[in-house]
């Protein structure tokens, strides 16, 4: 049986009791649950054949990587055996199987998440032959007491088509694509993997809808950097 230990870091107050102090009470409760909640979901990822299972952990101080785990579905959907994949993270050689406007589109997404702890969201996975698959994935990030990155861990599962159109519904802002530009429905994005998977941004560049398309990415990058640069001014 695997023991878990789940830390969590809150500032201390001033007060020693009343109203503000049963709220921080209460808010850090619900934090130790929540995060219980995920991190228990994120180890049992590792024993069902069904969802793929990434844990990376990081060195506090240089951020670099001290350990990569992962488990036989999550090499499968990036078409590898395990000790591939294992292998190819080792020496930094390894792509996400995505096409190159589909990875720009994760690229941006993920910088706009670097600060949250925890995410939920939907991409497309195409494969080197041209065959798309809708993912959702889990994101953990763990920091240690000073703010720095110790622990992410990651669940990717496919999805149907409806399941990723219904998501994009109630909130565009969880799709890396719908997020960024790209509202076409799960089956459109199934339908134009093939082709898309061929298409390069310097392609895109030279055509009237492919400039287009990385307009509308270039806006979601200026976003980003305002808002980086508000949370700046504010500290």
């Amino acid at each position: 049986m695997m023991m878990k230990l789940v830390c969590v870091c809150v500032p201390k107050s001033q007060d020693e009791g009343g109203p503000l102090q049963d709220r921080q009470d209460s808010a850090l409760a619900s934090v130790i649950l929540q995060v219980a909640q995920e991190e228990g979901l994120l180890w049992e990822a590792e024993r069902d054949s069904k969802v793929g299972f990434l844990r990376i952990d990081y060195d506090a101080d240089t951020q670099s990587r001290r350990r990569v785990l992962t488990n036989k579905s999550m090499a499968e959907l990036f078409g590898l055996h395990s000790e591939e994949a294992l292998a190819r993270f080792a020496v930094h050689d390894f792509a996400l199987p995505v096409s190159e406007a589909d990875g720009m589109r994760h690229f941006i997404y993920d910088l706009m998440s670097t600060q949250r702890d925890m995410q939920h969201f939907y991409y497309r996975m195409t494969s080197a032959d041209g065959r798309g698959c809708l993912v959702r994935r889990t994101s953990l990030r763990l920091f240690d007491s000073a703010g720095r990155l110790v622990t992410v861990k990651n669940t990717t599962q496919a999805v149907s088509p409806n399941e990723y159109d219904e998501a994009v519904r109630r909130n565009p802002m969880v799709s890396t694509l719908a997020a960024t530009g790209d509202l076409r429905t799960g089956r459109q994005l199934l339908a134009d993997a093939a082709k898309d998977h061929l298409v390069t941004i310097a392609s895109m560049a030279a055509s009237k809808d492919g400039r287009a398309e990385l307009d509308a990415m270039a806006k979601a990058t200026e976003a980003l950097a305002h808002m980086v640069l508000n949370r700046r001014d504010m500290c």
